[in-house]
Formats: C-alpha cells, sequence, structure tokens
C-alpha cells in the first residue's frame, strides 16, 4: 500500500504529502523528513514507517505526545482516514490514488474464464 498524507490544519493546511515506501519523520527539526513549524512539535516528532499491513505511526518521545482520532498513542497502526495531530498541526491518512494507466491495461487483458451465465426471463 502506498500512502497520502492530507494536512487538515496549520501551516500548509490543504497539502498533500507522499509517503515513502521506507517511512518518514515529522518534527520541527532539521533532520525531520516532514517539518512542522510549531513550537508545540519535537524536533523529530513521530515516525510513519512500513508495517506487516501498510503503516504505524510511532512517537518518538515527543514532549507534548502524538494524538491519533484524538487519543493519545505510543504507537498504532494507521487505516484511512485517520487523524493524526503533531503540535497544532493536524493531517489524514488517505490512499495514493493508483495510476490510471495500469489500471487501463489491467481491464484490456482481462478475460472470462467460464462463459457467460444464461439469460434467464420469467
Amino acid at each position: 500500500m502506498r500512502m497520502k498524507l492530507l494536512q487538515r490544519s496549520g501551516a500548509g493546511a490543504g497539502e498533500e504529502v507522499n509517503v515513502p515506501e521506507a517511512g518518514l519523520v515529522i518534527g520541527r527539526g532539521e533532520e525531520a523528513d516532514l517539518r512542522v513549524p510549531d513550537r508545540g512539535a519535537s524536533r523529530a516528532h513521530c515516525r510513519i514507517r512500513p508495517a506487516a499491513r501498510g503503516f504505524s505511526l510511532e512517537d518518538l518521545g515527543s514532549k507534548n505526545g502524538t494524538l491519533v482520532n484524538g487519543l493519545p498513542v505510543k504507537e498504532t497502526a494507521l487505516r484511512l482516514g485517520d487523524v493524526f495531530q503533531v503540535g497544532g498541526h493536524a493531517f489524514q491518512v488517505l490512499a495514493e490514488e493508483e495510476d490510471t494507466t495500469a489500471t487501463a491495461a489491467r481491464w484490456r487483458s482481462f478475460s472470462w474464464s467460464s462463459p457467460s451465465p444464461p439469460i434467464v426471463s420469467r
């Protein structure tokens, strides 16, 4: 699964961020992959990383904590639609849209493995 984040509040609200397959660190420090200019965020606040089924979010010992759907977490699986908060910045988890060219190619190569069922009229 590929993931995209929608920034719901804070500086950059409305922007979408692609999460690399290797994951990323969110924080206000220069070492963060996704920087949030917010004093409520730690320099390295939380990490999104690949998990067995999608991605997980891990709080990196931040001073103010990380909320997912309004609840404080240390580590949790992320699901589509989840909203997490880093300081005053909120992000919503979205799925990255599938390549429409690849989808069209799959449909063109699709073939029925059995004949169509008979039409029955009543």
